[in-house]
């Protein structure tokens, strides 16, 4: 059989701004391999025109106009559209996103495109769609012998973390932990949780939140601290760097000690089976990759340890180049997550990425799957 090409077009209106995706696929029979991929982002993002729906389909325009170069006139009305809204949408109020989710959902509709609909997506909606994304590209999505991969995403509000679990996990989970994804003859048990509060930006608030301002000293160096003296009244207090200090500060703030009241616990005594990372390959990206490739090789999986080590000698040195600012502070909030928060031991080995072959890892892929291979998915 003949392959044949197929399309589709993803809209992700994001808090910082608006992109837009236009998968081109190669289907073979119930196989699709993606071709190529047509990218374009905007600024700033649809919840800036909260007051105004017209205002915010403006700002959509010239991202259709991508869609419109790139799909042939003789697949436009075979190629669905749709818009899904993140974090930023989620914080305006729901009369807000009503009205700005009709506005746009009117003009898809004007476009020569099949519209499949506009919403607000939730964080295990997003959660799954980036863990069909990584496992698509890396060819475990659909694999009798490879086992897919588990997936940790590290944003700014939040951190995610999906992956592969035993059916009868869900008897114990508590309700929308465990999901069942079918996908074409096969099917799934997937846990997910976002952990809320501690993407870095809030780990960062928590943390300086914890401490009197001097104690938090060993997580800068001279020249920053002296900086932040002025800041935070750090006047008269000695600079000493620190980055086991700075861990156990951090530690006590964000992973204290606490009771599981389930058969398995994750962070904090969030209910979590095995993880089972040593049958399964763990990916992290987002901030891990943003924050690691500044400090070691990252084209190899790192352990723990090996992360450790390097925020350690980084952090001794304040005249290192990359010693500025939070990054001790970031990398030791890294380390404790991995270390105390999920649990892993010291020689468990993480890959750290933002793209497979080229590919970035963003969720619009995964949502597009799920599309085309008309996947359904059970909350247990």
């Amino acid at each position: 059989m003949e392959d044949s090409l197929m399309y589709d077009v993803v809209l992700d209106a994001g808090s910082s701004g608006s992109r837009i995706h236009v998968f081109v696929f190669k289907q073979s029979g119930t196989d699709l391999k993606l071709s190529l991929e047509h990218f374009k982002r905007v600024e700033p993002g649809i919840s800036s025109f909260a007051s105004s729906a017209s205002a915010a389909v403006d700002s959509l325009r010239p991202l259709m106009d991508v869609a419109l170069s790139y799909v042939p006139p003789s697949h436009h009305k075979s190629t669905a559209v749709t818009l899904k809204a993140t974090a930023g949408l989620r914080l305006l109020p729901e009369e807000q996103q009503i009205t700005l989710l009709n506005g746009i959902d009117a003009y898809l509709n004007s476009t020569p495109f099949s519209n499949r609909g506009v919403s607000v997506i939730s964080g295990g909606e997003e959660a799954l769609y980036g863990w069909m994304t990584l496992n698509y590209l890396l060819g475990r999505l659909d694999s009798d012998d490879k086992l897919p991969v588990i997936a940790i995403d590290m944003g700014g509000a939040s951190t995610q973390i999906i992956f592969k679990t035993p059916s009868e996990s869900a008897e114990w989970l508590p309700f929308r932990y465990a999901m069942h994804l079918k996908l074409k003859e096969s099917g799934v048990t997937l846990y997910h949780h976002s952990y809320l509060g501690f993407g870095l930006n809030e780990a960062r608030k928590k943390i300086w939140h914890t401490y009197k301002h001097h104690e938090i000293l060993v997580c800068f160096s001279d020249s920053d601290a002296n900086t932040n003296r002025t800041e935070h009244t750090f006047n008269d207090y000695p600079v000493t760097q620190n980055f086991d200090s700075c861990t156990d500060l951090v530690r006590n703030a964000m992973f204290p000690v606490g009771e599981c009241r389930f058969p398995s616990c994750g962070v904090n005594g969030i209910p979590q089976p095995s993880i089972g990372y040593e049958e399964h390959d763990i990916y992290t990206f987002s901030y891990f990759y943003d924050l690691l490739r500044r400090i070691m090789p990252v084209d190899a999986p790192l352990s723990v340890d090996s992360i450790k080590g390097a925020a350690q000698e980084v952090c001794s040195n304040s005249r290192h180049p990359q010693n500025k600012g939070t990054l001790c502070m970031d990398l030791a909030y890294l380390y404790t997550y991995l270390r105390y928060g999920l649990k892993f031991s010291s020689t468990t080995l993480v890959h750290v990425a933002d793209e497979i072959n080229g590919q970035s890892l963003s969720w619009p892929l995964g949502d597009s799957l799920s599309y085309l291979w008309r996947a359904s998915v059970t909350q247990y």
